[in-house]
């Protein structure tokens, strides 16, 4: 019988310059992403696409002095990736290579730290036959092959820190979130000047927090209430307390992507209003954010790292069976019932660039993972499953079973999910 076709999400892989401040270190992690990419060629026969659901690329993770890259430069940095000179042979890259394997079918869907992708850098990604990927410039992508059954989107549009903010920043929609990562940054060279030579964020526990900066729960909760009240401003509160706790002042300077240049003072009278701008763009789109969508993009996105709820939503709104996300860094499989519903099934892709602590940790051991949706067209379901890519012994390979029991889900009528069986 041949295999069901099916569809790959990769998201949050976060490949940057290879700066100290970098998730995603090639060192550590390109061996990683090769295997998987190699898992694309070797299924390409029944894979009908591959879509990046976000965050391929990094222009956040840099300290504020530090002018984050251009597309170009980071690809030029990870030529095994990206194509390019490696031992004195061009190469097309991992990713030409899928696009030849896969014929083109390829999708690029921008998350936040990679907002500032354009179409025409994507181009720069090209197989022998020059393919590139495509390139989509909404929030919201249906995988044709899905027929409508599956909606996926990288998450950050349900983030009230990390959603493109056009009203407050007519300018590029770079949100406040931006500014804590660079912070995070900061941060993060201030505790690297401590350790051994060499060490980068990829060896700190913990690295790789969504909105790059691990706020305490209780207290974004407790500026939730004061927001409401309207007694602090959430971009003042913020960038006060991350400039104490680096020891800076407000003429903390930020250098940008366009060349532009933010005083901390300046960012923080740029976001006056975070909350009511979220909110003002999110009724524009009752459908797909609902009521109080402020309130729980702060206190179950931001605060609990969590999109069960808007993810809900809009599968129930849309009539999606599936839908998949990224933006959280947690595949699904490791919080079961997120993924259960009603009639429809939540995924996650978890990302690509856990810390090495993390990766070696015995408990709540972090994988790099990416998400598969089997389309059976006989049972008329969908089967979702996290796949992971396993190190062991030095050997790089997408592990041969995911890493929980697959979900399975009805693909039209009321969603029966279910655990198909081995």
């Amino acid at each position: 019988m041949p295999p069901r076709p099916k569809l790959v999400f990769f998201s949050d892989i976060h490949i940057g310059t290879n700066a100290a401040t970098n998730w995603y270190q090639r060192s550590l992690h390109e061996p990683y992403l090769l295997a998987a990419f190699e898992y694309i060629q070797q299924q390409a026969a029944s894979i009908q696409e591959l879509v990046v659901v976000g965050d391929l690329v990094d222009q956040w993770t840099y300290e504020p002095s530090r002018t984050p890259p251009t597309f170009a430069e980071i690809a030029a940095a990870n030529p095994r990736i990206f194509g390019g000179v490696v031992d004195g042979q061009r190469i097309p890259g991992a990713l030409g290579a899928a696009l030849s394997a896969l014929e083109g079918r390829v999708t690029y869907v921008a998350g936040n730290h990679d907002m500032s992708v354009t179409a025409e850098d994507v181009a720069l990604i090209r197989d022998e036959q020059g393919r590139s990927p495509h390139h989509v410039r909404t929030p919201l992508y249906e995988p044709p092959a899905a027929r409508g059954g599956i909606v996926c989107t990288h998450g950050h549009i349900y983030s009230l820190l990390n959603a493109p903010d056009f009203i407050q920043n007519p300018r590029n929609g770079i949100p406040f979130a931006h500014f804590i990562t660079r912070m995070a940054a900061l941060w993060s060279v201030q505790q690297l000047a401590k350790m051994p030579p060499g060490s980068t964020a990829a060896s700190l526990p913990g690295s790789g927090d969504p909105t790059g900066w691990p706020l305490a729960k209780d207290a974004l909760h407790q500026l939730l209430q004061e927001l409401k009240l309207g007694r602090v401003s959430l971009s003042g509160s913020v960038m006060g307390a991350l400039l104490e706790l680096t020891g800076q002042k407000s003429d903390l300077t930020f250098s940008m992507l366009d060349g532009t240049r933010l005083t901390a003072a300046d960012v923080v009278k740029a976001y006056p209003s975070v909350l009511e701008s979220f909110e003002e763009t999110a009724s524009k789109s009752k459908d797909l954010y609902g009521a109080l969508a402020g309130e729980l993009a702060l206190s179950e996105v931001d605060a609990l790292n969590s999109l069960v709820h808007f993810a809900e939503r809009l599968g129930t709104q849309r009539q999606h069976k599936v839908v998949v996300m990224g933006h959280t860094h947690v595949p699904v499989d490791e919080d079961e019932h997120q993924l259960f519903l009603g009639d429809s099934l939540y995924a996650n892709c978890g990302f690509s660039c856990p810390s090495e602590p993390d990766m070696k940790a015995q408990d709540k051991r972090r994988y790099c993972t990416f998400t598969e949706v089997e389309i059976d067209e006989a049972e008329r379901r969908f089967i979702v499953s996290t796949r992971y890519v396993t190190g062991e012994g030095g050997s790089y390979h997408v592990a041969p079973l995911p890493l929980t029991a697959p979900k399975s889900i009805d693909m039209s009528g009321p969603g029966r999910i279910s655990t198909p069986a081995a």
